[in-house]
């Protein structure tokens, strides 16, 4: 009786652990599989959808500095920047310093000409209703975060 009650307990001791190992493995193997398909797929979906479906943020600013052209990328620090319609109060976040905008060629309205933009120049951007932007002072607003630029209006 002893010997067979040992044999059980043995058994099912046995059986639990091989069952949370592979549940353990199982499942770390999941999630890995899971974040790596998904993940890139949600970031893609939120970045889209932020920007056709959120309240976005409009800025009008001053260019201070001769913009900076390195292949498709624009680094323009601007300063004076004024809300024209600030739902979530992103300019606060912004320093008086002003902000940097690093953006991609493709982000500029066709009618500015990224040759011919001068210190002094006046800009409108839009970006997303929640921006990224570092802590830096002045702070930078990288092109996932930008909807649009154009010329003031």
């Amino acid at each position: 009786m002893k010997k067979s009650l040992l044999t059980v307990g043995a058994l099912l001791s046995i059986g639990l652990l091989s069952a949370c190992s592979n549940s353990k493995d199982n499942s770390s193997k999941d999630s890995s599989n899971s974040t790596s398909i998904s993940q890139p797929k949600e970031t893609v979906t939120s970045s889209s959808s932020e920007k056709e479906l959120g309240e976005n943020a409009e800025f009008k600013a001053e260019i201070s500095e001769e913009p900076v052209i390195e292949g498709e990328t624009v680094s323009i620090i601007l300063t004076d920047v004024k809300a024209i319609k600030d739902p979530k109060g992103v300019n606060a976040s912004l320093s008086p310093d002003g902000v940097v905008l690093i953006a991609e060629k493709n982000l500029f309205d066709e009618q500015v000409k990224i040759e011919d933009l001068a210190k002094g120049d006046e800009l409108d951007f839009t970006l997303i209703d929640t921006p990224a932007m570092t802590k830096s002072i002045p702070p930078q607003i990288s092109g996932d975060s930008i909807i649009k630029i154009s010329l003031a209006k």
